[in-house]
């Protein structure tokens, strides 16, 4: 994929990407509240994949002409679907919210049993596989195939905990020190930033280059609690100093990030330099469309609406082992292209693709038409139901689903199975919490401070 990159008009390719960008911002400013906003980030890498696909169709690949044009049509539907969905949430939001103070506190020592559950439970997961395989994928010589090869044969579960225990981790933690209204002890606030830290490294094993910087999607996730929460009194009380602070914990997170991921691709040996690595990933984050339109894979794949519909439950069907899993479309194409075992890996399908292949040429506008009127009904609309009942049962499961929503934009696969698992894992948690929760106030054992 580097010489792919590297063979292109750097320069003007850049330039292209900021006009793309440009447009976005203006038609979307109004639905992004902060830089480190998930949708802020999607824009950029999809400004990349734009400006990646002109060049394919207007340089040497000439890919064909009706690649380019549902591509256009799938992002423009996107786009209005985005600004449909989150224009009625957005309106919604304005509208002064006068909060009950009494559920406040609802759930709250519930969800410190929550916590500390799945702080045991993901550190107890990692730990079992570090005994039984012997490594972790950074402590691997290639992290970024130990990524994919570590996790096979039955330790892919390891890894599902992980993306769901890390997020309630985060969510939890970040609310709990940063909400726009309880206060909480010194001692408490220690606990919280450690769980964090514990959050932070389960991350800094998994060898994914971008891992660390997922941690911002969960300070998305409160910051814009904080920013509409309550009426103007709290706005600009608690809530106004809390969104300064998650700024600016943010940058260094996001510093570190980027520290991570350098050291991810040197750990991963290879052959031209860091930054040319960077520099073809950013680019080639539209490699997904590199495969599929400059390989010509359409009439490879025969699938159709109904296909779909058991694909978005496949997940929960092989969970409950009904049916296997399905392998991601990302698989196929490599698979096609260049006859790679489908068990290996591929990069994420992205709406456009998607669309295409499960509603033809037609269908692929309004699939990813609705898909952007969700993404923008569940950022905002669900919000604001949140914060008619802001308890931290409420607030929690905002923050793991809305910080993660917009994923289902780069591949519906990988969304489905984060919000599937964060379901059911954590009914599982949240009732194993409740139930500790009640057993300790009965018991009169545990004195809680709120």
């Amino acid at each position: 994929m580097e010489e792919v990159v590297f063979s292109l008009n750097l320069p003007l390719l850049f330039a292209l990407v900021g006009g793309v960008f440009f447009i976005y911002y203006m038609l979307l400013r109004k639905y992004i509240f902060f830089w480190f906003d998930p949708l802020l980030i999607y824009l950029i890498y999809n400004s990349f994949s734009i400006a990646f696909v002109l060049f394919l169709y207007f340089g040497d690949q000439r890919i064909k002409p009706f690649y380019l044009v549902t591509f256009l049509l799938s992002t423009v539907g996107l786009l209005l679907g985005l600004i449909v969905g989150s224009k009625r949430g957005l309106k919604k939001l304005n509208q002064t919210n006068f909060i009950n103070e009494n559920i406040y506190n609802h759930y709250d020592l519930v969800f410190d049993f929550f916590l500390m559950i799945s702080i045991i439970i993901t550190i107890g997961s990692n730990l079992l596989m570090l005994i039984s395989v012997g490594t972790l994928p950074i402590l691997s010589a290639d992290p970024s195939v130990a990524k994919v090869v570590l996790y096979t044969g039955g330790w892919g579960l390891v890894r599902r905990i992980d993306l769901v225990s890390v997020n309630f981790i985060f969510s939890i933690a970040l609310l709990k020190i940063f909400h726009p209204v309880n206060k909480i002890s010194t001692y408490k606030k220690l606990f919280y930033w450690l769980s964090i830290a514990i959050g932070i490294l389960i991350l800094f094993t998994m060898g994914s280059k971008s891992s660390l910087v997922g941690i911002l999607n969960s300070f998305f996730g409160v910051a814009i609690i904080n920013l509409f929460f309550g009426n103007n009194i709290f706005k600009h009380l608690k809530s106004d100093r809390n969104i300064k602070l998650i700024k600016t914990f943010g940058k260094y997170f996001l510093i570190a990030g980027f520290a991570y991921m350098f050291l991810v691709i040197a750990k991963s040996g290879v052959e031209t330099s860091a930054g040319n690595t960077f520099i073809t990933r950013l680019v080639g984050s539209g490699d997904t469309f590199y495969f599929f339109y400059a390989y010509d894979l359409y009439d490879n794949f025969k699938l159709g609406p109904t296909d779909f519909i058991m694909h978005i439950i496949n997940p929960i069907l092989g969970f409950l082992r009904i049916a296997p899993y399905e392998y991601p479309l990302g698989a196929y194409m490599l698979n096609y292209a260049f006859g790679t075992p489908l068990d290996s890996f591929g990069p994420n399908a992205q709406h456009h693709i998607e669309g295409l292949l499960y509603f033809g040429k037609v269908g692929a506008f309004f699939y990813s038409f609705f898909l952007g009127a969700i993404i923008g009904t569940v950022r905002l609309s669900f919000l604001k139901k949140v914060l008619t009942k802001p308890n931290f049962l409420q607030l929690t499961l905002y923050i793991t689903i809305g910080s993660i929503i917009v994923n289902a934009a780069t591949e519906i696969d990988f969304f489905l199975l984060l919000f599937y698992d964060i379901i059911m894992f954590g009914s599982i948690l949240f009732v194993s919490s409740l139930a500790l929760a009640n057993y300790m106030q009965k018991s009169k054992k545990v004195y809680y401070e709120s």
